[in-house]
């Protein structure tokens, strides 16, 4: 009995357009950066075999998705982060958004969907004074509004 009347309550909110979007961002793959050859890049991409984040966006209403650049959150003592260009890019098919390597925040719509929206993030860090040795961490930050 419950469980029908929560199902009902459901229907509700996506039978309503007019009320605020509603959305959920989940994280089932984090991504990997990897040094590129020449030593002056880390990103999700270097590999032999890219590993990218994946986010999967549920939206009931339009939902406006912001994608902002990384930020590298861990690195050692001897990097030299002056001159560093840090860049995003990503896709969502279902959506229809695709994004070319940027340095600035971008945004696109999530339609009110049934199906989940997978967006696939690709992070690179470029530096011409390249990377000292040691662990680096990078975090991007998406916003669902």
């Amino acid at each position: 009995m419950l469980l029908r009347a929560s199902a009902a309550a459901l229907l509700v909110v996506v039978a309503t357009p007019a009320e605020a979007a509603i959305c959920t961002l989940s994280l089932p793959t984090g991504g990997t950066l990897s040094l590129s050859s020449d030593g002056l890049r880390l990103g999700s991409e270097e590999a032999t075999v890219p590993t990218p984040g994946t986010l999967t966006v549920l939206s009931v209403g339009s939902s406006t998705l912001t994608v902002d650049p990384p930020v590298l959150t861990q690195s050692p003592a001897g990097y030299q982060s002056a001159g560093e260009t840090r860049e995003m890019r990503y896709s969502a098919p279902l959506s229809g958004a695709t994004q070319a390597y940027t340095t600035v925040s971008t945004s696109f719509t999530v339609p009110n969907l049934i199906n989940p929206v997978l967006l696939t993030l690709h992070a690179r860090i470029t530096n011409p004074a390249g990377f000292a040795a040691g662990t680096y961490q990078a975090r991007t930050v998406v916003t669902c509004s």
